[in-house]
């Protein structure tokens, strides 16, 4: 039997990015009319969810009596051995089977939340088996077993809460890999239509006298922690006002930490805060007064960040959000001689050009990325015919004489459960959301074609296939 530590392997995102790229690489080697097939796709993706196990009833576990020789010096109360040499006694030692239903591959897997010290256990078949040995007198081994499995049980249940977070990635992940497709798809579908001979299908060319090289599959990248320009910090109750600061800044191309998985606030996730903090460049502290209540986690994430920063090194950037100057200075004195912005003043546009020019991607002089980007609408084209509407995608491009060109995706005014995409030019589209996704995608290949270069783009991952590839 190898006992080992449960629990103790690559963290539940670090497995969900690596099951994301092999789902991606396995739909990938699929041929187009399997690609393009909602059942099969369903199917490949179920092959990805990880089966969370369960343990089996009480009544089906059980123990096996056996005796193992200890060194008695080493436990409390009991005389050394003479000359420091150890004694060894025979103790009883009980095998406890807990049988368990699902993968057990998930037993490796560090669940976000979990706080336990973590149990030694060997995982057969479907079986745990964990070893107690009675070494002191009047030891409670049923309230040891019972505390035991609980705590495995504990960390099943976080996990099995977590595969909702695990199978909207895996749901993303496929939707933008199908987008893909089907631009490929197009893209070829076009460029036969204007071709004009005739043509026909051959094998695939093969060098003589060389047998085809059979091809290993592809090898997921190894697991390593994700690289953020930015974390923010910030109290629950801020969440809203959060959120739309972060799509902000994602539209802009930078990347966000933002704990949006973890649902409850739990000792496990200091390891991910702390990950987290390491590897950003800089911390955003939404500094409300939700944030100055005093606040376990808020409090932690900002002791942290000072003291990652050096010297010549600054991480945190204060947001002030709805306080005052007498408030914050009674919180965090040091925090006032910062200088800080303020959401009342800046909007989440204006902070994402102040964080570019801290990254180095934009300079003092360069145009900034605007809220409202001018379209270049025709006399032809009355600007009253835009339609209004809560835009759920948008992309933006340098035109070749320096001006913002943009499209837009909007749900629909008129019909509910209908989107428009409106081009630069005027142009509007109404449909539901796959077509007018592909005119979207279209559109793209169309103003890239012509010379124009992306600016900006935006999604929301409510609507993921208005994603672009």
């Amino acid at each position: 039997m190898q006992l080992h530590r449960l629990f103790a392997g690559p963290d539940f995102h670090n497995v969900l990015e690596n099951y994301k790229t092999k789902l991606v690489e396995a739909f990938d080697q699929l041929p187009d009319e399997e690609a393009l097939d909602e059942q099969l796709q369903s199917n490949l993706k179920a092959q990805f969810v990880l089966d969370v196990p369960t343990l089996r009833p009480q009544g089906e576990m059980w123990a096996e009596q056996g005796t193992v020789k200890v060194d008695v010096t080493k436990l409390p109360n009991r005389l050394p051995g003479l000359g420091g040499r150890p004694v060894f006694e025979d103790v009883p030692e009980f095998t406890v089977h807990v049988p368990f239903d699902g993968d057990p591959d998930v037993f490796e897997i560090a669940p976000t939340i979990y706080g336990g010290a973590g149990v030694i256990a060997d995982v057969v078949d479907h079986e745990l088996q964990m070893k107690f040995q009675v070494v002191m007198p009047g030891w409670d081994l049923q309230g040891s077993i019972d505390r035991t499995v609980k705590e495995i049980d504990s960390t099943l249940r976080h996990l099995r809460e977590q595969m909702l977070v695990f199978k909207q990635g895996l749901d993303g992940a496929l939707a933008i890999a199908l987008m893909r497709r089907k631009q490929h798809i197009q893209m070829r579908a076009r460029a036969v239509h204007n071709l004009k001979i005739p043509v026909r299908s051959v094998p695939p060319r093969q060098l003589a006298g060389k047998e085809p090289t059979p091809q290993e599959p592809p090898k997921a990248p190894p697991l390593k922690p994700e690289e953020s320009d930015v974390f923010i910090s910030h109290a629950s109750e801020d969440k809203s006002y959060v959120e739309e600061l972060s799509r902000t800044l994602v539209a802009a191309g930078i990347g966000v930490w933002l704990d949006k998985s973890a649902l409850r606030w739990g000792d496990g996730l200091r390891s991910k805060i702390d990950e987290g903090l390491k590897h950003s460049r800089y911390v955003i502290v939404v500094l409300s007064k939700a944030f100055l209540a005093v606040k376990k986690w808020t409090e932690y994430e900002l002791d942290s960040a000072f003291a990652l920063e050096s010297a010549n090194k600054k991480r945190i950037l204060p947001l002030w959000h709805g306080i005052t100057h007498d408030a914050l200075l009674e919180y965090s004195p040091g925090l006032t001689n910062r200088v800080a912005l303020d959401s009342s003043k800046q909007t989440p546009t204006d902070l994402a050009n102040e964080l570019l020019i801290l990254l180095g991607r934009r300079s003092e002089g360069a145009i900034p990325i605007a809220e409202t980007v001018p379209v270049a609408v025709p006399a032809t084209h009355a600007t009253d015919q835009v339609k209004s509407g809560e835009t759920v995608a948008y992309a933006w491009y340098w035109t070749r004489d320096g001006k913002l060109a943009g499209l837009y995706v909007r749900k629909s005014t008129a019909k509910a459960g209908q989107f428009t995409l409106e081009e630069p030019d005027g142009t509007l589209h109404e449909g539901e959301a796959q077509e007018i996704a592909e005119k979207y995608i279209s559109a793209d290949l169309r103003l890239r074609h012509d010379g124009l270069r992306r600016s900006n783009v935006m999604s929301s991952g409510e609507y993921s296939n208005f994603s672009l590839p």
